[in-house]
């Protein structure tokens, strides 16, 4: 009789564990907002900016995380493909010779220096967490 009653209680316990899961919202990683006074173009996975020839400002404010940091820098090189990688060492400042960016708290701020050569580009990536966010830009 105990055996039954104890086997009863057991399975109850473990029907009642299983019932009681749910999805685990920890795990679902919503795309990146952003605020910005810039014009971008997202018309592909990347969000792009041209930069005119001054160079200038230009400030990113994600809406959606709290806490943002860099993942990496890369430029194009002469072969056309963005092989040149600056990783950062430093979660909220990295560069390249024309460019800097550098993130407090949820804002990001890239600053790009005027170019008198020929046509350049570039990305930042960012992420908060598990969500990555890129920007290209291209400068004439």
């Amino acid at each position: 009789m105990m055996k039954k009653i104890f086997l009863l209680i057991t399975f109850s316990l473990v029907m009642l564990g299983l019932s009681s899961c749910n999805n685990d919202d920890r795990f679902d990683w919503s795309p990146m907002k952003w605020r910005t006074e810039t014009d971008v173009a997202t018309s592909s996975a990347v969000n792009t900016i041209s930069v005119p020839k001054e160079g200038g400002t230009f400030t990113f404010t994600c809406k959606n995380y709290s806490r943002i940091w860099l993942s990496n820098i890369a430029e194009k090189t002469a072969t056309g493909n963005y092989d040149k990688h600056t990783e950062t060492k430093d979660i909220n400042n990295a560069s390249i010779s024309w460019m800097t960016a550098s993130i407090k708290d949820n804002t990001l701020t890239v600053e790009i220096k005027p170019n008198d050569k020929e046509k350049r580009s570039a990305y930042v990536s960012v992420s908060a967490g598990n969500i990555f966010d890129s920007f290209r830009f291209y400068q004439e």
